[in-house]
């Protein structure tokens, strides 16, 4: 679950990079903006950024394409982990089965 976080973090930066360089819309719209509260470059906006790659500001896009990933990737690891079956044996587990004759 963690690393479902970590990496929707990096595509939330990567949605900002690609704001900054114009090649995706709204990045001046701003879901929130929290900088007179938190300190950008503060203890608390350093350890967030460092674990969960959130920013004291974020736009609506950086903030949906964050929480969209969250959202369907943890769903889809619920329900794999609750269907209750393994995946498929590996090649080289199926080899080591006896072979019937």
């Amino acid at each position: 679950v963690l690393l479902i976080v970590i990496a929707a973090g990096v595509l939330r930066y990567a949605v900002a990079e690609l704001q900054e360089a114009a090649w995706l819309p709204g990045e001046g719209h701003y879901a929130f903006d929290l900088t007179g509260s938190i300190d950008p470059e503060g203890a608390v906006a350093t350890g967030f950024r460092a674990v969960l790659n959130l920013t004291p500001s974020m736009t609506w896009l950086e903030l949906m394409a964050w929480a969209g990933y969250i959202v369907i990737t943890l769903a889809a690891f619920i329900w794999v982990i609750r269907r209750g079956k393994a995946p498929a044996a590996a090649p080289a587990e199926r080899l080591a089965q006896p072979v019937s004759a």
